[in-house]
């Protein structure tokens, strides 16, 4: 390891100007200093650390080279002994070089060199004699006697060669050579008597000497000083000494005390006096109230120790790597004012140290929360600056608010570390500390409040440029949901999907305690935050991290089993349509043979064949039978001829139908002969008449026992011809069936009837289900009224009964013809009507309304007429107004000549330039187009310059009123609209003619028709004028009225009228803001001077972390440096030699 520092300060006595290097070299290390052109008296300022021995010599050569640029020319050079280097002390001198010039170097060894004091390692040898003790021979003879005294508890003394060996190294170490190059008066007197005895006794005491200050036994050591801190513990004057005695050490002192846990101790310490606190404040106020006092005096001085150890690396680092330290601090917050205030400082350049740091403030803070018993971790702190009125108290307690908020490169740990504290009140008392705040004096408080919101802004920018490609409202969690139900489906991810769904619940259902679930939420969307932002790791803190590759990984067999089951699936598709593809090929093919086989079947007869008769009744076939050969020509209306023999045996029947008897259907059988085929019905009785009913069909068996029932839906008898129905035999003789079986295992239980309770009547559903279901909605918001009641008042228009949904509604669910006619039919055949659902009878009812979809199409018009001509009339005369201002404005023309004008002048000598108009989009490009700088717009220097020449100029809003509020109209949805409205009108009154005069319907409707029409061609007239005035407007500005639309061209007035005012706000900004930093740069001037001067009258080797950390944050722009904006939500501080950088106490030791 380094255990040299050398500084390379500056040269003089050079020739001329010229560039200069300086080399160094000791032992095997070697260095180079950067080459400083152009000076006679170049100032190098580099540190180096080099390995060197305590016996090595440092060389030094400086090259200077008077042509600038040249080789360097030898021109000097130094050899420097490091031996006589006093150890951890720098040396500064100049040094002479062999041509005359000088070099001013700086010398500080680590781990070897003399002590401090000048003193020899023995008392024998570094006091003076006593006066009257008879001068050095009697010193002489006192350490003669003493040595003697002492030689028999010495350890075996070794060679005499290994004795001088330790003796010269002892002397060196103190800073003397073996010949006392320097020696005092007394040592002049004795330097010649030491003899080998003496030098190992002192080699032996000195061994002593440096073991009992390792141990603590010597004074004013770290080791001493904690050794004390377990013995002492929190006596109030130890406290105050050891403040004293930490101040005024080096940074090597402070360091070696957190080493050997003086740090850890002192925090032990401040628990035990925090614990004595709260047991005081708890038990007889008045008695421990001399104890209290002490103890809050023991707590501010340990608290004051603490600090000075932090305000230097060693500490800090001391602080932030254990477990308990910042707990401890953090656990004090409650102290007094006085107290707290320097504990916050601390506690808010923690924060900022380290990102361990940060965390264990966070720990620290839930700590409280749960030992005061609190709801959220925050609250006290927030309360502290809700009732603060001193502004350095605001200050201190804004700041750590805003370390610990904006310390984390973490954009959603900070989002939701922002959203704890605007819980608990944050804006509402930033706007009570801004509504008092004077610009000129509190600065430093303006600064907190900038920076919370300021920082605020830009995450929520990041924030939201995360999820700019798709058009989702991320605050909408309807919006999310429905995006994220989509998504999953596409990728086949809906079971995964819900599943989430239902472990969220779960958080909450199964755990007794509702925090304990609300804990668990919180655990899993920080999981999932990190999951979604591609951590490389994932965890709740640092030590229980997992690897994401090995997520990813574990997860990689769930995903391809995912593609495979979707791929399967489509397989599976895909084979059913080859399937259905395959069963239609197959029947055209069939189609095509029996197509051919019928034609070659003609060919080679001649023509068809004859027909046969109609199989018997009940045959196989059980289809109806042929019918007779056509009539010959004008033998219609007479009698039927007999029909034909039946076929010969054996032929095929399969043949084609022979054409029907002529004069109508077959005779009727004769009595008791077999019953007409299935499907034909009974024959009409002689002359025509009414087609009778048929018989009900029966089954084979009766069951003896009451049957479950099968709830099937009847067609009724009068839908059966046509269908598969009809070709089935009256009486069934198809596959023998187990009747007996089937009544065994379907016949109805037997079940006592309560006598207290009466069974329903058993319900008939007739209507179309969906149907049925809309009406049942429909119905159920018309409890009170009866159903005659309710199609009487639509029959005449109540506008009491009905609003305009409802009229909508129904008109949507109507019931159709055929569920009409199959609710009479069920009637007709019997059935019962108590039966019958409401939806049904409800039917029935509307079926007594003549006219009954034009009657709600008139009331569906009734209702919403004045509700049309309310959204068409406003929007028109907005586009009338809005293209009659475009046109008229003298602000807006001489805006776009001052534009025209402007873009000529910047555009000269250029293709673009020296043009008389330009398109109308052109006026919003100025936003874009940045300053040489890239400070300000060429839209912010012309309003700039036009305040100044012509301010009335920019009030452009108060020429365009309308125009923003015509970016929202549709000029194609208002000519659909209008259109809608004069057709529906047409054929409502096209439609009163199928209606009586007299009726109630007829009285509503037919003044309102005559009204309404004025009305209507009144909304045509101004329509018809706002349409020419919009196509004025397009047409003057250069535009298309055929593709321009209203949407479109408005809103480009509309933003650039907006980016006027945007740009008058931004300038207006930039000034305030220039007076703040202006504000700002004073006070931190003043800042840094003050710190200067405390580094002044502090020790050698000491830095100021929390001094010039918190000194950093109060001038504003602390969290923009240090974390430039990457990708979304992660910042990255510059790096360690960047200007920007606020972290100065980073450094190496600064020494003068």
């Amino acid at each position: 390891m380094p255990n040299l520092k050398v500084r390379v300060i500056s040269a003089r006595g050079l020739a001329a100007d010229g560039d200069t290097t300086v080399k160094l070299k000791a032992g095997e290390s070697k260095a180079k200093t950067k080459t400083v052109k152009k000076s006679a008296t170049p100032d190098f300022a580099e540190s180096f650390d080099l390995v060197v021995k305590e016996t090595d010599v440092l060389s030094i050569e400086l090259s200077h080279s008077k042509k600038v640029g040249a080789k360097g020319d030898k021109i000097g050079t130094v050899d420097l002994a490091l031996k006589d280097l006093i150890k951890g002390k720098e040396k500064v001198s100049w040094e002479k070089l062999t041509n005359g010039a000088e070099i001013q170097i700086g010398l500080n060894p680590q781990d070897f060199g003399r002590a401090e004091s000048a003193s020899a390692p023995s008392p024998l040898l570094s006091s003076p004699p006593a006066r009257g003790s008879g001068g050095p021979g009697a010193t002489n003879s006192a350490i003669q006697q003493s040595i003697k005294a002492a030689a028999a508890a010495l350890p075996p003394m070794p060679s005499e060669e290994e004795v001088n060996k330790q003796y010269e190294q002892v002397m060196a170490g103190l800073g003397f050579d073996s010949t006392f190059k320097h020696p005092t008066q007394y040592q002049k007197g004795i330097v010649n008597e030491i003899s080998i005895e003496k030098k190992w006794a002192m080699v032996c005491q000195q061994k002593m000497i440096q073991n009992a200050k390792t141990t603590g036994k010597i004074e004013k050591t770290p080791q001493y000083w904690t050794a004390k801190l377990r013995t002492e513990g929190a006596q109030l004057s130890f406290l105050r000494d050891l403040r004293i005695a930490i101040g005024g050490e080096d940074l090597k002192w402070i360091s070696s005390f957190v080493s050997a846990g003086g740090l850890e101790s002192l925090c032990e310490i401040l628990g035990t006096i925090e614990h004595t606190i709260q047991r005081n404040s708890t038990v007889n106020l008045n008695a421990n109230a001399a104890k209290e006092d002490e103890s809050i005096q023991q707590q501010n001085e340990c608290i004051r120790c603490i600090l000075v150890l932090m305000n230097n690396k060693a500490g800090m680092n001391g602080l932030v790597s254990g477990d308990k330290p910042v707990k401890r601090l953090v656990m004090s917050i409650s102290a007094p004012e006085e107290i707290r205030i320097k504990l916050l400082k601390a506690l808010t350049v923690v924060c900022l140290f380290s990102s361990e740091g940060h965390r264990r403030v966070l720990d620290g803070l839930v700590a409280f929360k749960n030992a005061k018993k609190e709801k959220t971790r925050f609250e006290t702190v927030v309360n502290y600056l809700r009732r603060a009125t001193d502004q350095d108290a605001q200050i201190t307690y804004l700041s750590f608010i805003n370390a610990i908020i904006n310390s984390p490169d973490d954009l959603d740990l900070r989002e939701a570390l922002r959203t704890e504290f605007n819980n608990l009140g944050m804006e509402a008392i930033l706007k009570t500390l801004k509504s008092t705040l004077n610009p000129e004096k509190d600065v430093d408080l303006e600064t907190q409040i900038d920076t919370y919101e300021e920082e605020g802004k830009d995450d929520k920018k990041v924030l939201e440029s995360r999820f700019s490609e798709i058009q989702v409202d991320v605050n909408s969690p309807s919006e999310v949901f429905e995006w994220l139900t989509s998504e999953t489906k596409k990728m086949q991810l809906v079971p995964q999907w819900q599943g989430i769904m239902r472990d969220l619940l779960l958080m909450f259902l199964q755990s007794a305690n509702p925090e304990i679930g609300a804990k668990s939420f919180l655990v899993a969307c920080r999981l999932v935050r990190q999951v979604s932002l591609n951590k490389a790791t994932v965890g709740i803190n640092d030590n229980s991290q997992i690897d994401m590759n090995e997520l990813l990984n574990s997860a990689a067999a769930d995903l391809g089993k995912t593609p495979l089951t979707s791929k399967i699936a489509d397989l599976e598709k895909e084979l059913e349509l080859f399937k259905k593809k395959m069963a239609t090929t197959e029947i055209e093919l069939r189609e095509r043979d029996e197509k051919i086989t019928l034609l070659r079947s003609e060919s080679s007869s001649g023509g068809p064949p004859p027909p046969g008769p109609p199989p018997p009744p009940g045959g196989e076939e059980g289809g109806p039978p042929p019918p007779g050969p056509p009539p010959p020509p004008g033998s219609e209306g007479g009698p039927p001829p007999p029909p034909g023999p039946p076929p010969p045996p054996g032929e095929d029947s399969g043949g084609p139908p022979p054409p029907p008897p002529p004069g109508g259907p077959p005779p009727p059988p004769a009595p008791g002969g077999p019953p007409p085929p299935p499907g034909m019905g009974p024959p009409p009785p002689p002359g025509g008449g009414p087609i009778k009913k048929p018989p009900k069909k029966k089954p084979r068996a009766t069951p003896a026992a009451k049957m479950k029932g099968l709830q099937w839906n009847k067609m009724p008898d009068n839908k059966i011809k046509g269908t598969i129905f009809e070709k089935f035999s009256f009486e069934y003789k198809g596959v023998k069936l187990d009747y007996s079986s089937i009544e065994e295992n379907f016949s109805a239980k037997v079940i006592e009837a309560k006598p207290a309770e009466e069974k329903k009547p058993q319900v008939v559903q007739i209507l179309d289900p969906k149907t049925w279901q809309a009406m049942s909605l429909y119905i159920a918001q018309f409890k009170t009224v009866s159903l005659p009641d309710l199609a009487k008042g639509l029959k005449e228009l109540d506008r009491k009964m009905f609003t305009a949904e409802q009229v909508k509604v129904i008109s949507t669910c109507l019931p159709s013809k055929e569920d009409i006619a199959a609710i009479k039919s069920y009637l007709q055949d019997g059935g019962d009507d108590s039966k019958l659902p409401i939806p049904e009878k409800l039917a029935l009812e509307y079926d007594k309304i003549s006219n009954l979809d034009q009657r709600l199409m008139a009331f569906n018009f009734l209702l919403n007429f004045d509700l049309k001509k309310a959204d068409i009339v406003p929007d028109v005369d907005v586009l009338k107004q809005a293209s009659t201002e475009v046109l008229s404005s003298s602000k807006l023309a001489q805006l776009l000549e001052i534009v025209l004008e402007v873009g000529n002048f910047i555009n000269e000598g250029t293709p673009r330039g020296n043009i008389s108009g330009f398109k109308l989009n052109s006026i919003n490009k100025m936003v874009d187009t940045k300053s040489t700088d890239n400070s300000t717009t060429l839209l912010q220097h012309l309003v700039a310059l036009l305040e100044k020449a012509s301010p009335q100029t920019l009030q452009l809003k108060e020429d365009l009123v309308k125009v923003d509020q015509a970016t929202r109209v549709s000029l194609q949805s208002l000519q659909a609209e209008m259109g809608s409205l004069t057709r529906d009108f047409n054929i409502v009154e096209k439609n009163m003619a199928n209606f009586q005069e007299g009726e109630k319907f007829t009285a509503i409707m037919n003044p309102f028709l005559a009204k309404v029409k004025g009305d209507i061609e009144r909304i045509q007239t101004s329509f018809t004028a706002m349409e020419e005035k919009y196509k004025e407007a397009v047409t003057f500005f250069g535009e298309d009225p055929k593709s321009c639309q209203p949407e479109e061209f408005f809103a480009m007035f509309s933003s650039f009228s907006g980016s006027i005012d945007a740009a008058i706000k931004a300038n207006a900004e930039a000034i305030v803001n220039a007076e703040k930093n202006k504000r700002r740069e004073e006070a931190k001037v003043k800042r840094e001077a003050d710190l200067q001067s405390k580094k002044k009258v502090g020790p050698e080797g000491q830095d100021s972390v929390v001094d010039e950390l918190f000194g950093a944050l109060k001038g504003g722009n602390f969290f923009k440096n240090r974390r430039a904006p990457t990708d979304a939500g992660k910042r990255e501080p510059p790096p360690k030699d960047s200007p920007t950088n606020p972290f100065p106490v980073l450094r190496k030791t600064q020494n003068p």
